[in-house]
Parts: structure tokens; sequence; C-alpha cells
């Protein structure tokens, strides 16, 4: 996994080159000397995770989908970062199990002031990532989230035993203690499938929500005391309907808004279904589940985001007669009802070129900004962005990759898998990888453009070219040029986070 930072608008900082970067994952650094500029610098890579094993973190189904991944936190100066990796305590045959490992930075990613400490030249002199897991079952699916008095809370999926395990770590200067220990949030594992898929947000008074899904059904708890206590487990596909019926292969999305109220979708065949849980009654359902759409594509996946005045918005890939395309619906009553449906085609958003085979849409929101991602395959597969500056009553569009921006010029044309964040300037960054479908992707950037209309900067190749030995810390023996998994994330100052993988040859130790 990589973190990549692109470093403030304004005066310009010398000796930033490229960002902090791992084996799989790793941190990144860059800068963007004005709002009117078209160059973006970047720091080093800083290998995050020693070049062990196979630092990783994906879903079932990482090539189509559609997760946000919540696997890298900013919060203030602080960076945090949890991934699995085939590294861990072996089990009975001596195979090495995965894993959930964690890293923390103490001045935004910038250097090596990587906790434990990074050795930016020769990783293998790095001391080792703190163990969360540190037993022979599988962990995987990690999701992490963060206060501002250094409380760090993780889930992940404990596949051995179908278990959803929680963290709460305390970050005090340069050490981070385990303070609560959770292996009972799901506390009657299903039989069969041991994948639950677990999400994790926190709300402004610091409760802690936990979604995952088991034995075809969704179930969400919340703790008011730091996860020290988990409430009634709620079941939140409902008895009956065309959302309790869903199959093996679920996965749900978790948001939460300012009054803690939690807003989860899910998928069940074509049919996009949305509940959320207001209060926790003892022994009370939540709200019945509604369908927001009934023409999803398979498996493409709905999400989900909250904004801070109650608004809901959600996304996911859908059919428009014989196109797939991005569709988007927003509710301005807590999630009580759903304006109609909006496809983000050419014809209704001004400044979109794409026409079909839209897939992996996500969304964010800011304010009064809400913003779509998502790639359309097209051509080469192009990166597409439609933001509101009203609360997602009305959208721009524009085409944010370029099949000739790659490493080497214009011989990775193929743009997928793309990711976004909002700053506090309502800017949207984006984080793609960008490669020639078969054997090589790079992690690639842009920025949305300060002044009118929605233009986003040249992108730029921000991982190693291909993975070679350009960069320091990286055993081009032992990665392969396969970049995965971006995800981006910005500060109040514009400086822009990214973390990705980079596939390890070797596939573990």
């Amino acid at each position: 996994m990589r973190i990549l930072q692109n470093a403030r608008v304004g005066r310009r900082r010398p000796g930033l080159r490229s960002f902090v970067s791992v084996l799989a994952f790793g941190v990144a650094l860059g800068f963007m000397p004005d709002a009117s500029a078209s160059t973006i610098e970047f720091t080093t890579p800083v290998n995050l995770s020693n070049n062990l094993g196979k630092a990783r973190e994906s879903r079932d189904d990482q090539e189509s989908g559609r997760r946000l991944g919540r696997k890298a936190r900013r919060v203030g100066n602080h960076v945090y970062v949890a991934w699995q990796d085939r590294a861990g305590v072996p089990d009975l045959t001596g195979k090495a199990t995965e894993d959930i490992f964690f890293r923390f930075s103490v001045n935004g990613g910038v250097g090596a002031t990587w906790i434990p400490q990074v050795n930016i030249a020769d990783p293998t002199l790095s001391e080792p990532a703190l163990n969360l897991s540190n037993d022979a079952n599988v962990s995987t699916e990690p999701r992490l989230d963060a206060d501002d008095r250094g409380n760090v809370y993780l889930v992940w999926q404990d596949e051995s035993v179908g278990r959803v395990k929680f963290r709460r770590l305390l970050v005090t200067g340069k050490t981070a203690i385990t303070v609560v220990v959770n292996d009972q949030v799901n506390p009657t594992p299903a039989p069969g499938n041991k994948r639950t898929f677990p999400d994790i947000a926190l709300d402004a008074q610091g409760t802690v929500h936990v979604a995952w899904v088991q034995g075809g059904r969704v179930f969400y708890r919340r703790s008011t005391d730091q996860g020290v206590n988990f409430g009634t487990t709620q079941t939140i596909t409902g008895s009956s309907g065309p959302c309790a019926a869903v199959g093996s292969g679920l996965e749900a999305e978790l948001a939460v808004d300012n009054d803690g109220r939690a807003s989860i979708v899910w998928q069940n065949g074509s049919t996009v279904c949305y509940n959320r849980v207001v209060n926790e009654v003892p022994g009370g359902p939540p709200d019945f589940p509604k369908v927001v759409d009934t023409n999803a594509i398979a498996d493409a996946g709905p999400t989900v985001v909250a904004d801070a005045s109650g608004r809901v918005h959600v996304t996911w890939i859908g059919k428009d007669g014989v196109k797939q395309r991005t569709f988007y619906a927003r509710s301005t009553n807590a999630g009580m009802s759903f304006s109609t449906l909006m496809a983000m085609t050419p014809s209704t958003v001004p400044g979109l070129s794409g026409d079909d085979g839209a897939d992996k849409a996500r969304i964010a929101a800011a304010g009064q900004v809400v913003a779509l991602v998502w790639f359309e395959k097209v051509t080469n597969n192009e990166v597409f962005v439609a933001r509101s500056s009203d609360g997602g009553a009305s959208f721009q569009g524009a085409k944010v990759s370029d099949p000739a921006v790659s490493h080497p010029a214009g011989t990775h044309p193929r743009a997928e898998d793309p990711r976004m964040a909002i700053g506090a300037d309502g800017l949207v960054h984006v984080a793609w990888r960008q490669g020639n479908g078969t054997t090589v992707d790079d992690a690639m950037y842009a920025r949305q453009s300060a002044g009118a209309g929605l233009v986003f900067s040249a992108p730029v190749v921000i991982s190693c070219p291909d993975n070679t030995a350009a960069c320091p810390g990286i055993d081009p023996s032992r990665v392969s040029p396969k970049i995965d998994d971006p995800v981006v994330d910005v500060d109040g100052n514009g400086n822009a986070l990214v973390v990705y993988d980079s596939n390890d040859v070797h596939g573990g130790l």
C-alpha cells in the first residue's frame, strides 16, 4: 500500500519529489506550487510493509469491486494506515497466514516519521509494523476510523471463525497502545461462509457504528463507550420483501450523519436497498428497508455518504435501456425518501462525454459539494467525475484521465478503479490505476483546478514507473508492476494522501 500526499497549494517547498511506499503499501508526498500550476510533484515512495509478505487490502471482487476502502485515515497531523499482510503467525501447516498490520505518521506522512520507524533507504532494516491480530487465523479486510483525541478504531474479518473483530488504539506521541479488544462484535456467527466484510464509522458524538454481513443478512451494532460494549444487534435486511432474500456474495456499506443516524446500502440481485438506524431501542427494528432501484448491474454494488445537513447520497451502476450507466439518488429528509434516479449521461450532465459501460461508481460529499467518480469502458477506459455545488440538485461533468499520460508515454491507456476525496476548499482529488489491461498498472493522480467550471490538472504517475528500481527501498525482484486499490484523502491544507497496493510477485512467505 502507498500513501501519497499532494503538498499545500501556495509557496513552493523545495526537496519534495514523490511520496511514501511499501512492498504493497506505501506513502508519498506531492506538491502543486499554486492553484493555476499544471505540474504536480511527489516525494519518493516509502515502503511501509518491509517487503515481508504480501501486503494488500482487497475484497473478493478486487478487480470489479467498488468499495471506498477505509484503510487510511488522516486526522490533523496524524496519518493512520492498516493493511493485511501474509507475514504473520504460521498456521499448523507452517504456512504464513493473513494478519492485520498498522503504522502511523505524526507529521502528515512527510519524511520518514512513521511509527514503528521506517528506514526509507532499506525497508528490511525498518522496525516491524504493529501486528494487531497476531494469531494463526486468517484475518482480512481491515477498515478504520479515528477521532481527534488519538483514538483509532479498527474492524476486520476473521475468516477462520467467522468473527468481526474490533480494536481501539490510543496513539500518544510515538506510541500506539491497544486499549480495547472485542472479538464478539457478531455474537453468533452463522455457519457456512465465514466472510463478514465489516465496515466502521464514527459520528460527531464519538459513537462507533459497525455493519457486517453473515448468513445472507446485513447486521448493525453501535457502541457509545468507545467500543468497550456494543448494543443490540439489529438486522438491517428485514424479514420479508425484495431486500430480505440476499445472496452469499453480499456486501454492505455504512455512513453516519452528524445526528448519529446510520445509513446502510447493499444490493440484492438487481435491487439497490437502503436502510437506516435512528435510535437504538433494545429489541426494536430499524426502519423498513427501502428499494432505491431495481435495474442495478449484478455485483456492482451501491455506495453511500451522509452530509452535515442530513442529506443521504447514493450511487450505483445500473441499466438505462441497453446502456450501463452510473446512477445517483439523494434523500433530503435523512433517508426517509429518495429523489428520482439520475443517470450520469452527456445529455443530463454538461461536460460528460462517456456514454456506456460505466463501472465502479463511488461518491463523496462535503458541505454543498457532492461528487461521483467512475470509469467507462470506452476505447481505452476513461475516468469521469460529476460534481455538484448545490447539494446534489445539479451536476457538472468532466473526463479526468488521459490515455497518453503513462509510463512509458501512451503505452498504458486503460484507466480503472478510481477513488476520490473532496478538500476543505471543495476541490475534488482523484486517484486511479492505469495500465495495459494485462501486466502493468501505475497509480495515477489528478486534482480539480480552482476557478470556474470543472477542470482537472493533467494526470501524473505517482507510483514508481512500472515499479522499477527507480524508487529507493523497492526491491524490483520481489514486486510486480501491478498497482491496485488506490484510496485518496485530503487534509485541510489541500494535501492529498493516496494509499495503494503494489502486488508481490512471490505471493507471500
